[in-house]
């Protein structure tokens, strides 16, 4: 009797935890209004950090310097490649005279990260506002730009959009879709409460002078990963930034093929939050904690089959509270990937994150 009300008591209070976060940041994200009209702050760079991505390069940079914009650069710094990467560039620089390339290299004595990458792209850039991408990524279409500008209206510094992931055929590739859902979900619905902590280096826009202010990434130049969360964690004020999340604004990506890639991804993406600010890790962890205590209680339910209408009653609330929320806010940020499998799938992904984070706590990763 006390292990089944034990059981119970763990129940609601995932369904109390996942109630708050569903109800209070989730669904008044997918229920929000329409994006902000469109509005030129004026010209605007775009900085990528290549590292050997000759073939991304060749195929996805055009449709970069090919978008409806009235004045823009784009600033691609060639990051130590030993590929093809810097002939790809030049054939390119010579049809597209927006086109700015530099180069960082590596020797025995200095291996330069990303982040040191992108601060040399950045004081190549010449324009006010800077709009941060990869190679490996494809805008939606050729507003990209345009609506991504257009969260400077209002005197924003800060500009968070969103990076959706395509379909690669792997079963590793698939949970890797939704994970990015999943986090986008997180990121964007805080930020649209006015508690923006993160944001994704793939479709991340903020003013010159917010970045020079800041002194950069100096504060976590040691890190492996950050110039893109951990930015947006320090800088990120109520009122300084905006959220676009509209189709054309998006920059879709490429989940990892297999779980070995993905393990060493997101590896490096939790080591930056252990620096996020107190009241973020908190909030964080109580999600996680509601989520984890959920498939715990179920799996107790299971185990030593506790079933009544009771523990049934607060499955089914959880299940078709998540189930709902998630279809709404996909359908508002045009999410492609299924989303409708979460309920199916999400278990898994919790256990991956545990692994990653156990791993971290053994191991910090040193590459980028």
């Amino acid at each position: 009797m006390l292990l089944e009300y034990f059981i119970y008591s763990v129940l609601t209070l995932s369904l109390l935890i996942q109630g708050y976060f569903h109800l209070r940041f989730f669904l008044p994200f997918g229920l929000q209004k329409p994006e902000v009209e469109e509005y030129y702050p004026g010209p605007v760079s775009i900085v990528i950090s290549a590292r050997n991505e000759e073939d991304n390069l060749r195929e996805n940079l055009p449709l970069i310097l090919e978008q409806d914009y009235p004045e823009f650069e784009v600033v691609v710094v060639n990051h130590a490649s030993y590929d093809d990467s810097e002939a790809v560039l030049e054939e390119l620089q010579s049809k597209y005279p927006h086109l700015k390339t530099t180069r960082v290299d590596g020797n025995a004595h200095f291996s330069p990260g990303k982040k040191y990458a992108l601060t040399i792209g950045i004081k190549a850039s010449k324009h006010p506002y800077l709009l941060m991408s990869d190679a490996d990524t494809q805008p939606t279409g050729k507003k990209w730009l345009k609506e991504m500008a257009s969260g400077f209206k209002g005197k924003k510094d800060l500009v968070l959009g969103y990076s959706p992931m395509n379909a690669v055929g792997t079963y590793a590739g698939l949970l890797g879709r939704l994970d990015a859902f999943f986090t986008g979900l997180h990121y964007l619905s805080f930020a649209f409460a006015g508690r923006a902590y993160m944001g994704v280096g793939r479709n991340l826009a903020y003013s010159r002078e917010l970045f020079f202010r800041n002194r950069g990434f100096a504060s976590h130049l040691h890190l492996p990963s950050g110039d893109d969360d951990l930015f947006v964690n320090e800088t990120a004020k109520k009122g300084n930034y905006s959220v676009v999340v509209s189709e054309d604004a998006q920059m879709r990506s490429f989940p990892k093929k297999s779980f070995l890639s993905w393990f060493r991804q997101k590896r490096r993406h939790f080591g930056t939050s252990e620096l996020y600010k107190g009241k973020d890790k908190r909030s964080l962890g109580l999600l996680a904690l509601g989520r984890y205590l959920f498939y715990f209680s179920v799996f107790l339910t299971l185990l030593f089959s506790f079933w009544n209408l009771y523990s049934l009653v607060l499955i089914a609330i959880q299940v078709v509270m998540i189930y709902v929320v998630y279809l709404v806010v996909a359908s508002k940020i045009k999410e492609k990937a299924p989303v409708w499998l979460w309920p199916l799938l999400e278990w898994q992904i919790l256990v991956f994150h545990l692994m990653v984070y156990l791993s971290n706590k053994l191991r910090k990763p040193k590459t980028w």
